[in-house]
């Protein structure tokens, strides 16, 4: 048995542990109530949502877990894939949210400068 394989296995729990009590924290903060049915999770970490940057910590905080857990933990080589696939999604999520490149001609053209508050905002020239 691989000596790390419950270091795997603790990452990937407490990162999904730390993901629905993350979301349920952000959630509760909203003015406007967060809706299933209305809204998607990605929306927790917009400029809109009061603890945006807090919901954006979790994402990249969750990544990093998953891929400490797809790492260490001895899987076949198309779950250990899988893994680090979400693992690199969820940190993408958190570091340039949904709403990153909104505003006229989104990305194109446009450089990138982080906010004090952890997220990407769009900087013109």
């Amino acid at each position: 048995m691989n000596r790390f394989r419950p270091l795997g296995g603790a990452a990937l729990a407490t990162a999904g542990v730390a993901f629905f009590a993350g979301q349920f924290v952000v959630q509760s903060a909203w003015t406007t109530p967060f809706s299933w049915a209305d809204n998607t999770i990605s929306d927790l970490g917009t400029a809109e949502s009061p603890w945006h940057a807090l919901m954006n910590t979790v994402f990249v905080a969750n990544g990093v877990l998953v891929a400490i857990g797809a790492l260490l933990s001895p899987r076949g080589r198309a779950v250990r894939a899988l893994l680090l696939g979400v693992a690199a999604g969820s940190v993408l999520v958190g570091l340039v949210p949904s709403d990153a490149g909104s505003g006229p001609g989104g990305w194109s053209g446009s450089r990138c400068t982080r906010c004090s508050c952890g997220s990407f905002s769009r900087a013109s020239g």
